[in-house]
């Protein structure tokens, strides 16, 4: 006999292997090695090339969690070490950041690399982005470079590094 469960489950590749992930890898303990790299290679190098997220996303292995939140941003994860990132692109603007649990050694190793991924960023007040720890900014291109925590998650503390560009 068989049953056909389609209308029930939700079989799509994306659902399947989210199903099949670790819960403590959705947020992971990244290494803050693994925090600037990851930042770098998905976020950092597609926003200077003009490439869709998306595409680096999926070519990394990484699925996303969803649909797009009420912010526009969409949540891509995958089953290892390396942090999730968060992406949002429009017609104006575009952003994309790393989330971790906040570990020893990230934060340091973010400030040491910002000038290497940013060289004509400049630090600036932190108050210019909602809730940010610091704040760097680029004028040519326009970008915001900025890190935050958010320590209300029972999990353990998170730690973000985002970048948002605007035409």
């Amino acid at each position: 006999m068989t049953l056909a469960l389609t209308g029930c489950l939700d079989t799509s590749p994306d659902a399947v292997e989210l199903s099949n992930i670790r819960p403590w890898n959705v947020i992971p303990r990244s290494s803050p090695t693994a925090f600037v790299k990851t930042f770098d290679r998905l976020c950092v190098k597609p926003l200077v090339a003009k490439q869709p997220f998306e595409t680096t996303l999926r070519n990394a292995s990484y699925v996303p969690t969803g649909k797009r939140d009420r912010r526009g941003f969409r949540t891509f994860v995958v089953d290892d070490r390396r942090p999730a990132v968060l992406v949002q692109e429009r017609r104006a603007s575009r952003g994309c950041g790393v989330i971790a649990v906040a570990r020893t050694g990230q934060t340091q190793r973010v400030r040491n690399a910002i000038p290497q991924l940013f060289p004509n960023a400049r630090p600036a007040n932190p108050s210019l982005v909602a809730g940010a720890e610091q704040v760097w900014v680029e004028t040519s291109p326009t970008r915001v470079i900025f890190t935050s925590r958010d320590a209300s998650i029972p999990s353990g503390a998170n730690y973000r590094l985002a970048v948002i560009e605007t035409e």
